[in-house]
């Protein structure tokens, strides 16, 4: 399987294309017309860091991270016309596009009122996580700063008073005073490495990933927008939900064979046993709301995927070594089972049309209490059984608290619709019969 395209991804390889530039062969003496080569490539990657900082910390308090991207402006955009971008070596610009498609990744996941578009969105309103993005970005500026130092060759300029005319070793000694703010930001994580968001990927999924990764991503997204569509999905959709939930927790469990007290075998085993208790709850309800057949859709795409994958490896055909399993892969996905559920089931609960029994009768307020419940159960044991599975990161570990709070679905039973019929006579009077004017 092919590395999967996330933000940390993205930032990693523009940090490697961004470190081959700064250790490509110098000449000696620099002439200046590579060193004005130099200093266009630096320009570029360090304008399009101080826009993605702006990105990640601009609806925030003011922070270092922002004084930061205002020294980079400051810096920077006096410098364009002098040192244009076609001028630089082609690895700066290739960093420089990496840089900007990891921030136009993790910017389609909001829109420009600031409003969350898809799962992940959410991770960006967590003040820490965009804190600790910056961090990585000022560590990207101040490798910069260090490498330019030595290029100045020891000028130190207060500032540049004609930037257009100014001599490149000027402009990188100017490049360098941004050390001290990219120090500041760096500091400001207090030393934590891996952000959430580098385990984001693309809003709408990634079409070279394979077929499982895929659904996974396409279900993910299928269920934020209907756990927020009016009117919602119906309670046909909660129980695909719960089925699809006790089928992705069960072969984690089998996967795993652990039983020893806190493994992975355990805690996925609880969650199988959390959503399929859901699921049996769920299955004899009925709702006035619209079915969710698009939602269904998606989910019976990541159990087809996960049941192709159980197959491939009963006919003996091994898995890539250091990729998480088919099933840790499909398990990323019950949080949103375990929030969406929730969501879903209060809304029902709280609107007109409600749920019931497939009798017609009213589901009593205790039993509606026990799902709620149980949605809490099993998101909590589905966190548990992700946070125990190998093959993920620290980082997306950090995003499964982060992201999911526990799903409280808090329900109040509407009175039932009440259905009045009118009270006709046996025998209705009979009008007069008057005839009309003739035509």
């Amino acid at each position: 399987m092919a590395e999967p395209l996330t933000y940390g991804g993205l930032l990693a390889a523009a940090e490697r294309d961004v470190f081959a530039a700064m250790l490509a062969p110098r000449p000696s003496p620099a002439p200046a017309d590579w060193l004005a080569r130099q200093v266009a490539g630096a320009r570029l990657v360090l304008a399009t860091a101080g826009r993605h900082l702006n990105f990640l910390v601009d609806r925030f308090p003011p922070s270092p991270a922002r004084d930061l991207a205002d020294a980079i402006g400051q810096a920077v955009d006096p410098l364009a016309a002098a040192f244009p971008p076609d001028t630089a070596d082609r690895a700066w610009r290739q960093g420089r596009d990496l840089l900007a498609g990891a921030h136009d990744l993790l910017a389609a996941h909001i829109d420009s009122m600031g409003n969350v578009r898809g799962p992940d969105g959410r991770l960006l309103a967590d003040p820490d996580n965009a804190r600790v993005a910056a961090a990585r970005v000022a560590d990207l500026v101040m490798t910069i700063t260090v490498w330019s130092r030595p290029l100045a060759g020891g000028v130190a300029p207060v500032r540049l008073v004609d930037p257009p005319e100014a001599h490149p070793r000027d402009v990188l000694a100017w490049l360098a005073r941004l050390a001290g703010p990219a120090l500041a930001a760096r500091a400001d994580a207090g030393g934590v490495r891996g952000s959430p968001l580098d385990e984001v990927g693309p809003l709408l999924g990634d079409r070279a990933a394979d077929p499982l990764e895929q659904a996974v991503q396409r279900a993910r997204l299928v269920l934020f927008r209907m756990a927020r569509a009016r009117p919602g999905p119906g309670s046909e959709h909660l129980a695909a939900c719960a089925q699809l939930g006790a089928l992705i927790a069960g072969r984690l469990g089998e996967r795993a064979g652990d039983a020893s007290p806190g493994g992975l075998g355990e805690e996925a085993r609880a969650a199988a046993l959390a959503w399929s208790e859901l699921a049996a709850r769920l299955r004899p309800l009925v709702s006035l709301a619209s079915s969710g057949a698009a939602g269904r859709a998606a989910l019976a795409g990541v159990a087809i995927e996960l049941r192709l994958a159980r197959a491939e490896r009963a006919d003996g055909r091994p898995e890539p070594a250091n990729v998480p399993t088919a099933e840790v892969r499909a398990a990323r996905l019950l949080p949103d089972l375990a929030e969406t559920g929730a969501q879903v089931f209060t809304a029902l609960t709280r609107s007109g049309g409600g749920v019931y029994a497939i009798d017609g009768a009213p589901v009593p307020a205790k039993e509606t209490a026990m799902i709620a419940h149980l949605y809490e159960r099993a998101g909590q044991a589905s966190r548990a059984a992700l946070a125990a599975a190998a093959g993920l990161t620290p980082a997306r570990r950090r995003a499964l608290a982060a992201a999911f709070p526990t799903p409280t679905a808090t329900a109040s039973l509407p009175p039932r619709p009440a259905i009045t019929r009118p009270t006709l006579p046996a025998h209705p009077p009979t009008a007069p019969h008057r005839p009309g004017p003739r035509r």
